[in-house]
């Protein structure tokens, strides 16, 4: 599977230092405790987008109310339950973050995140169909594959080269040796490679993000985590699967490196994962600008408090206030809404209990400040373009 890298032209750098920039500039647009909430939601609509390129749609309510309490309709019951190991895999990944890197490109690193995202989901999403078309395999998370499948017009390596191939994969992408730009060039890379390997029978595409997603945490780019990759594979999926089957080709002349698979195959794939973080980052820097945030929240207060938004309880006049400065500031304490909003205290208790009850603020006690809810029916007011239509649905 050589070569692991793209040379490192200026193109590919520059890309990279330019991601850097875009992401660590998303680092302080927003206060740390709402920037903490923010992640929790980007965790959902990351599992949303993942699980949307393998062709599994659901909603973000759907996703949202699975992570308190399943549904008893059977074909959602089953979603939520897919959806709900992405989310846990992906706060698991985020506690790491602080890590160096180190024993990320393992085998066992690879095979623990398998673990993580499908232990315990419904058998339907680990079936694999052999090579030759006559055997179904129920994949056993954590586990290598142990027959030879084909992926589209990928074959995958052999099973029985797996060992060499993942040893090569460990110590080619490594990340006690990588710096700066190099990092996200790795990154790239690796995710192909990742994929082109094909360790394990299914659930590869979904293990492959959430280690870019690790990969990219690990490598000091602030920011990650506010942006993330899903979104825009997802929006992209058309071109995300055309360039994987660039970098799968092999190689073309004796100008295309000196590996059996393309160099420019590869270097082109990267520049195309380079330019969806690139995207992806400013696109979010733009969502998170606090005067159009202001004037979103606004516009989804003025709707409740008009009843204009059918299936909702009115909202008191005061809400848009309280839950700007929230957002902006972090948090408030609860003694000092009434102040804020110029009323009664017991008017603002009666009014902080209705916005709890709502989703729309939130207190880990009675005694604790009160910080910025961001549940799913209000998300696509906050933060129009963050998922399709279809994710908003009721």
């Amino acid at each position: 599977m050589e070569p692991m890298i793209p040379t490192l032209r200026g193109d590919l750098e520059d890309l990279a230092l330019d991601v850097f920039k875009a992401s660590a500039k998303i680092a302080g647009r927003v206060h740390p405790l709402t920037a903490a909430r923010l992640v929790r939601l980007l965790r959902n609509v990351n599992s949303y987008h993942s699980n949307l390129i393998e062709g599994i749609r659901t909603t973000l309510l759907e996703i949202e109310t699975g992570l308190a309490e399943l549904s008893e309709d059977d074909r959602t019951r089953r979603l939520q339950q897919l959806h709900k190991q992405n989310v846990v895999a992906q706060a698991v990944v985020e506690k790491e973050r602080d890590r160096t890197g180190q024993g990320i490109t393992s085998v066992g690193f690879l095979c623990r995140l398998h673990s993580l995202l499908f232990e315990g989901v419904p058998q339907e999403f680990l079936i694999q169909v052999n090579l030759q078309g006559t055997r179904k395999s129920v994949t056993i998370p954590g586990r290598l594959r142990d027959q030879n499948v084909l992926v589209g017009a990928h074959v995958s390596p052999d099973w029985s080269d797996l060992p060499d191939l993942l040893e090569r994969f460990r110590e080619a992408y490594a990340l006690e040796a990588v710096k700066g730009a190099a990092g996200l060039v790795h990154a790239a890379a690796s995710h192909h490679r990742l994929l082109w390997i094909h360790p394990f029978l299914e659930g590869n595409g979904r293990v492959a993000r959430l280690f870019s997603d690790m990969y990219l945490r690990c490598c000091g780019l602030e920011g990650y985590g506010l942006w993330t990759l899903s979104r825009g594979l997802a929006r992209a999926e058309g071109e995300y699967k055309s360039w994987l089957s660039v970098a799968d080709a092999k190689r073309r002349n004796d100008y295309d490196g000196r590996g059996n698979l393309s160099e420019e195959g590869l270097r082109r794939f990267c520049l195309f994962f380079l330019h969806m973080a690139l995207d992806q980052a400013r696109f979010m820097d733009e969502l998170l600008n606090l005067d159009a945030t202001a004037s979103n929240i606004g516009l989804y207060c003025s709707l409740r408090i008009d009843g204009r938004m059918p299936g909702k309880n009115l909202l008191p006049r005061e809400s848009a206030k309280i839950l700007n400065h929230v957002f902006v500031h972090g948090k408030i304490g609860k003694g000092e809404v009434h102040e804020l909003i110029n009323c009664s205290d017991r008017k603002a208790r009666n009014i902080v209990k209705l916005l709890l009850n709502e989703g729309l603020l939130e207190t880990e006690n009675q005694k604790s400040p009160l910080t910025i809810g961001l549940p799913a029916h209000a998300v696509q007011y906050y933060f129009p373009e963050l998922c399709d239509p279809g994710a908003f649905q009721v």
